[in-house]
C-alpha cells in the first residue's frame, strides 16, 4: 500500500506486474509482508512512465533498471520529436529534474535546481528555469504522473531557491526609487509562489518591494499599504469563494479601493482577474505574466 501511494499504481497493478511479469521481486518478512527495495521503487516509476507512453509491460518488465532508464529517454525524446525536431538544452534539463521528481532523488533534485539557476542572473533564472519549471509542474500534476507529495516537496524546494535569489538582490540599490510596492494574495488564497515570484523579480530590476505574502485579511492590507507607504499594490488571487476564499474578489477589491486614497495604482494577476471588468476610483491594470508586469516597469515608470 505505501508503494502505491507513493507511485499512484494500485495494489492490484502492483501485484499483477510482480506476480504475471516478475517486474520485481520483493523481500518478505517473518509476516510475509512484501519489503520493496529502493530498486524496487524506482522500477516501479519506471515501468509507470513507459506504459503511461504507450509500452506494453510484457515488452519492457524483464528490462533492467538500467535499460527501463535508456528506453524511457528515448520514448520521451520520441514523444517531444513531432512538436520539435531537435530538443533544445533548456528543454532536456527541465525534463532532466522533472525525472528526479519522478523517481524521488531529493538530494540530487535539490543540486540539479541549485546548480541551474547559480550561474544565472536573477532575471534569466526565473525566467528560464523557474517558470518553465512551474508549467512542467503543473502538466505533471494535471496528468497525474506525480502525486501531491512529490509536487509539494518540488514546490518548497523551489520556494527554498527563491529566497537565495532574493538573498542575492535584497541589498541591491533600488533604481525605481518613486516607486514601492506591497504584494499579496487575498485572505483565504494561500497560494504563493506567484507572488512569492513577484517580489524577487521586482527587487532584481530595483523596485522597492514589500512581501506581505498569501492569506492576507483585507484591512490588514490596507494598513500595511499606508504604513509602508506604497505607491502601488499588487494582488494576486487564484481562488474564488466557493474554492476557500473568504471574500469573493469584488467585495475584496472594493474594500480595498474604499479604503486606500486614490493616488495608489493597483496591479492584479492570476486567473480570478481574467475578463473581469472593475469600476474603481483608482488605476488598475492586469498583467497576465511576470513578463508583462516587469516590462510594464522597465516601460512606464521612470528610474530615479
Amino acid at each position: 500500500r505505501q508503494v502505491a501511494n507513493l507511485t499512484g499504481l494500485t495494489e492490484f497493478t502492483l501485484r499483477g506486474w510482480e506476480g504475471r511479469y516478475n517486474a520485481f521481486a520483493p523481500n518478505r518478512s517473518d509476516t510475509g509482508r512484501r519489503q520493496y527495495t529502493k530498486i524496487d521503487l524506482k522500477r516501479a516509476f519506471l515501468l509507470r512512465e513507459l506504459t503511461h507512453l504507450g509500452c506494453r509491460i510484457g515488452d519492457v518488465a524483464s528490462l533492467t533498471t538500467a535499460a527501463l532508464e535508456k528506453k524511457l529517454d528515448l520514448q520521451n525524446e520520441l514523444k517531444l520529436k513531432p512538436v520539435e525536431k531537435r530538443v533544445s538544452k533548456p528543454v532536456e534539463k527541465i525534463e532532466a529534474i522533472m525525472k528526479l521528481v519522478l523517481m524521488q532523488d531529493w538530494d540530487q533534485l535539490k543540486k540539479a535546481i541549485h546548480d541551474q539557476l547559480s550561474k544565472k542572473t536573477v532575471v534569466a533564472a526565473i525566467q528560464n528555469v523557474i517558470l518553465p519549471l512551474l508549467a512542467s509542474l503543473s502538466n505533471y500534476v494535471a496528468s497525474e504522473r506525480i502525486g501531491i507529495a512529490q509536487e509539494h516537496i518540488l514546490s518548497a524546494l523551489i520556494k527554498e531557491q527563491l529566497y537565495i535569489l532574493l538573498s542575492r538582490v535584497s541589498n541591491k540599490q533600488k533604481k525605481y526609487k518613486n516607486v514601492a510596492v506591497v504584494i499579496a494574495a487575498p485572505e483565504g488564497d494561500f497560494h504563493d509562489l506567484g507572488i512569492l515570484l513577484a517580489h524577487v523579480l521586482l527587487n532584481s530590476i530595483g523596485v522597492n518591494s514589500l512581501y506581505l505574502g498569501p492569506n492576507s485579511p483585507k484591512n490588514e492590507l490596507c494598513e500595511t499599504v499606508i504604513r509602508f507607504g506604497a505607491t502601488h499594490v499588487f494582488l494576486a488571487s487564484t481562488m474564488s469563494r466557493r474554492e476557500g476564499a473568504k471574500d469573493d474578489i469584488f467585495s475584496y477589491l472594493h474594500y480595498v479601493d474604499q479604503h486606500l486614497p486614490p493616488t495608489i495604482d493597483m496591479w492584479v494577476g492570476g486567473r480570478n482577474f481574467e475578463k473581469l471588468k472593475f469600476d474603481l476610483k483608482r488605476n488598475l491594470t492586469f498583467f497576465k505574466t511576470l513578463q508583462e508586469l516587469t516590462e510594464s516597469i522597465q516601460n512606464n515608470l521612470k528610474s530615479k
